[in-house]
């Protein structure tokens, strides 16, 4: 019995971050890294407390238009070269 592998998780320029706010909504921001340099996007997305069923299909839709924007971003990334990196939303 050896030990169990680790699920190896590809490493992404760009993660969906959360933020906890004083009014009991989350934040959904981008963290974007890239060639040593980390700049956050907000995205205008918020997280509602779940207590009814309308709230959590807006925390779903949420989500997938935060994934939506990841995934934009990245290919954005992937097809800008080094000197426009500043220029990349």
């Amino acid at each position: 019995m050896g030990r169990q592998k680790k699920e190896i998780k590809a490493k992404e320029p760009i993660r969906i971050r959360e933020r906890k706010l004083a009014n009991g909504n989350i934040s959904l921001y981008l963290d974007v890294y890239q060639k040593g340099v980390r700049k956050y996007e907000s995205l205008g997305l918020y997280l509602v407390p779940e207590t009814s069923p309308r709230a959590r299909t807006q925390n779903k839709e949420a989500r997938q238009t935060a994934e939506k924007i990841k995934s934009d971003r990245i290919l954005a990334l992937q097809h800008a070269s080094v000197k426009q990196w500043d220029k990349v939303p």
